[in-house]
Parts: structure tokens; sequence; C-alpha cells
């Protein structure tokens, strides 16, 4: 059988979309396997935009096919970084393109400090706002 490594920089180039099968699930992220003989790493911190990824099995199982992105690949290394949360829409820019600056929107006050207070939004995206840009303490 021929080594599935020869070409597999042009086969799965960074920043590549491919849809893989998880085969191990560890503490620091889950192995996906691409194709015979060709498997990847998902880091935790690579597994989502906007939840804290306590565990990967939170998340996924041995079995689940997922959509990653290739990351890196060093085939003389035998090594694939790949991510899930790139093959899904960053919700960083989802919420600039939602609240742009100086666009007025209602948030409701999680602490208020001396300086400045805290607000959450409807997406669940949390925003610093100072007195000098709110209405000031006594509101």
């Amino acid at each position: 059988m021929a080594d599935p490594w020869v070409g597999a920089a042009e086969k799965y180039p960074a920043g590549g979309k491919v849809r893989g099968k998880v085969v191990g699930v560890v503490d620091y992220g889950v192995f996906v396997e691409l194709e015979q003989g060709i498997e990847g790493l998902v880091h935790v911190s690579e597994m989502s935009w906007n939840k804290k990824v306590t565990h990967p099995s939170k998340l996924v199982k041995v079995g689940d096919e997922v959509d990653v992105v290739v990351l890196d690949i060093k085939p003389s290394d035998r090594r694939v970084s790949l991510g899930i949360k790139q093959a899904q829409p960053d919700p960083w820019l989802l919420t600039a393109e939602k609240y742009p600056v100086a666009r007025w929107s209602r948030a409701r006050f999680v602490t208020s400090r001396s300086l400045a207070r805290l607000s959450r939004s409807r997406m669940v995206s949390t925003g610093l706002c100072t007195w000098a840009t709110s209405a000031g303490p006594g509101v």
C-alpha cells in the first residue's frame, strides 16, 4: 500500500475545508481521520468560537463526522493541525456587522464599577461601556 502522506500537503492545503471522522477523544482535543492513514488533531482551543470547552467529549464523540479546516500540515512530521470552529462563521465578525461602531443598541448591564459598566447584549457578547460614553453613573 502506498504512503498516504505522499502528496498530503497538496491534497489537504492549509486553509482547506474537509470532512473527517472523529477517531479519538482526549483531554486536550480530538483526533480526526481525513483518510486511511492520515489523522489530524483538533486542539480543544480550536473547537468553538464562543463556548468554553471543558472537555472535547461535550461537543463530539468517536464516530462523529465533522467539518474541519486544515490549519497546518507537516507531512515530514506526519502532523496535521485542524480546527472545527474555523469551518463555521466567526461570530465576532457577525457581531461587528450587527453592531457597527457608533450605533446605539439595547443591552442589559451585568455589573457596574467606578469607571465603567459591563453590559451584555442579546448575542451573549459582553462589552465595556465607560462612563464617558454612557449617560453617567446615575443612570
